[in-house]
């Protein structure tokens, strides 16, 4: 690598050559040859014996070898070909954002006792559950169309992040570069799962079912008012692993 890059800022022709043969370079023929060397050889041969041995090697079967350097393998797609595909592919991507443009603001939520259950997505023509959505769909602020998470003023310029949330570039600052509302959703998640196995194991069932840990909900079954819910859970976890210790050493 560090020859190309010297290649390809003196201007070189070599850096030019590889560039335009690349696919003609395999190293599995040099692999090859040098396993059927070592297979012929041992740690005590010397340089010249191993150098003797390759040549007997190469000469007894010397078609692969020297057509693997010899031999010109042929681009599968023409200039022709590859302008094609470039602009089928074109066509698509502009057919498909333009529908995604066309149906802004289309795709509506469907609600049932007053629970968002599932979305239907206009440029798909397909209702999907929540499953099948971002993280911030989850949450108890789901994305909202054409305004800030944060502010809740209109979306203008900004970012829209992989979770589906939207924010402007300084309510972006503000939140320290994360999402509020995702960040609080795992949290509450992780803790109202761990509250339940914790349940679970203190009752002494033998068989934990995942419905138990699954969190259906939005995250907001936690209290927030029990300030010393993380210590009891530190102390739970330390008395469980104490218990689990000491029941080892009576086996």
């Amino acid at each position: 690598m560090s020859d190309y890059f010297y290649w390809k800022d003196n201007n070189h022709p070599f850096a030019n050559l590889l560039e335009n043969s690349l696919v003609n370079f395999n190293d599995y023929f040099v692999e090859n040859m040098h396993s059927k060397i070592r297979a012929q050889t041992n740690k005590f041969s010397s340089p010249n014996s191993i150098i003797e041995e390759a040549c007997i090697i190469d000469s007894s079967k010397r078609s692969p070898f020297i057509e693997a350097f010899s031999k010109n393998k042929k681009y599968p797609y023409t200039p022709t070909t590859l302008d094609y595909l470039t602009k089928k592919t074109s066509c698509f991507l502009i057919d498909y954002f333009s529908n995604i443009y066309k149906n802004l603001n289309a795709s509506q939520p469907y609600y049932k006792k007053q629970k968002l259950e599932k979305y239907k997505l206009a440029t798909l023509d397909k209702i999907v559950d929540l499953k099948s959505l971002p993280t911030g769909y989850h949450t108890a602020h789901p994305p909202k169309n054409n305004l800030c998470d944060h502010c809740d003023e209109a979306f203008d310029d900004g970012c829209i992040l992989i979770c589906g949330h939207s924010y402007h570039y300084s309510c972006y600052e503000d939140l320290e570069k994360k999402c509020d509302h995702c960040l609080e959703f795992y949290k509450k998640g992780v803790s109202l799962n761990v509250k339940s196995f914790i349940n679970r194991l203190e009752k002494g069932s033998e068989n934990i079912e995942f419905d138990d840990l699954e969190n259906n909900g939005d995250g907001n079954e936690i209290n927030e008012e029990d300030e010393d819910y993380s210590i009891r859970i530190n102390q739970d976890i330390n008395r469980l692993f104490i218990n689990a210790k000491n029941d080892i050493k009576n086996w």
